[in-house]
């Protein structure tokens, strides 16, 4: 079925200037590396509505909390929700494959297209399902480990307008197979029919770059979360990777933390930027598991568990900025924020709605729309 679719802790910071990353123009994927001009402005991070706690891990500094009002307002999303199920690829039980699923995001070059992947511990694949969960291809990145993917997104790169998929090996489970914190690889978005085939074919993808990043020292984290700002359209984006906090939970809070990779290149890892902290559900639900922005930039989406929060971005606005005002509260379908697994998220290509899934078997697909007029 067609839709129409819908656009819509932080040490706080003991670094107090932004730290400058380094250019590099070797890209496995031809693109060349950049340095984003206006970092000094997407660094400033004014905290606010925190709570503050001493980090243990940074010799007894402050770190903040962001605690999640409790009166925020609805978006404009959320009341008929559109449910379908990511179908299996085969018929056999024992198929592990799409009952893991920890990314999502809109095609931005086929129509009704979704590109999906699963968590660690299954074959390094993309795949490409249409809005009614139905499965379309399959695209394995040729010797690659999946070690914990964990998101995924589409927006622009090397190439002037060309999309391209970004896989996030951000999770803390591949400690094991790679020197950096953050592995991604990015290539250029396949041409895919919506239409359901009989036989669900496979490609493999041979080209592709593979960034790399470390946080900066002293952070040792877990990411599920990530996106990539379309604004402005340079030949390599700037990266927003958000990790996973536990809240106020003891032995010490931490923060779901924000930070911005740029100039990412395939020789070196680039020493991500610290841009700020941001909160996640209440207190019973603190950690972020997903986001993405629209594909004009203007609406980043942020979910936990059982919620999500969208903030709004004007023109011209920094990430950094645009986080600090207040989002409105998302809503999540029922069935799916009862779940105890992390769930995705994923604006629809034109950005007037939302879709989400989570890590289940069968795995629901949730479209968000609009409320209606």
């Amino acid at each position: 079925m067609t839709r129409k679719l819908l656009p819509k802790a932080s040490l706080i910071l003991l670094l107090a200037s932004a730290l400058a990353c380094g250019d590099d123009d070797s890209n496995t994927d031809g693109g060349d590396a950049s340095t984003s001009s206006d970092a000094s402005t997407r660094d400033a991070t004014t905290q606010r509505d925190a709570t503050t706690q001493t980090d243990a891990a940074t010799d007894g500094g402050v770190i903040e909390i962001p605690v999640r009002p409790s009166n925020l307002a609805a978006c404009d999303f959320g009341t008929g929700f559109e449910r379908a199920e990511i179908t299996k690829l085969s018929d056999a039980a024992e198929d592990e494959r799409l009952t893991e699923i920890s990314g999502i995001a809109a095609s931005r070059r086929n129509n009704d297209v979704l590109w999906i992947h699963d968590d660690s511990g299954n074959d390094p694949n993309v795949y490409a399902i249409n809005t009614d969960g139905e499965a379309l291809g399959i695209f394995r990145i040729v010797g690659v480990q999946l070690g914990d993917w964990e998101d995924i997104a589409v927006g622009p790169g090397p190439e002037n307008d060309t999309d391209y998929i970004y896989i996030g090996d951000i999770g803390d489970k591949n400690d094991d197979l790679f020197q950096d914190d953050i592995v991604i690889y990015r290539f250029e978005e396949p041409e895919v029919s919506a239409t359901a085939p009989v036989t669900v074919p496979t490609t493999m993808v041979a080209t592709f770059a593979t960034l790399r990043a470390n946080f900066p020292d002293g952070l040792d984290e877990n990411a599920d979360a990530m996106f990539v700002d379309p604004e402005p359209t340079v030949r390599n984006p700037d990266i927003y990777v958000v990790t996973t906090g536990n809240g106020l939970n003891p032995p010490r809070g931490i923060p779901n933390r924000v930070f911005r990779l740029s100039g990412a290149s395939a020789a070196d890892a680039t020493e991500m930027i610290l841009v700020r902290s941001v909160f996640g559900g209440d207190a019973g639900d603190p950690e972020v598991t997903g986001a993405d922005i629209s594909a004009d930039g203007s609406q980043i989406i942020m979910r936990s568990l059982k919620v999500a929060n969208l903030w709004s971005r004007t023109s011209g606005q920094s990430i950094a900025d645009a986080l600090m005002g207040d989002p409105c509260n998302a809503e999540i379908p029922a069935d799916d924020a009862d779940s105890d697994e992390g769930g995705a998220i994923g604006f629809s290509a034109d950005g007037n709605g939302y879709y989400t899934t989570i890590e289940a078997d069968p795995a629901p697909l949730f479209f968000v729309p609009p409320v209606a007029e």
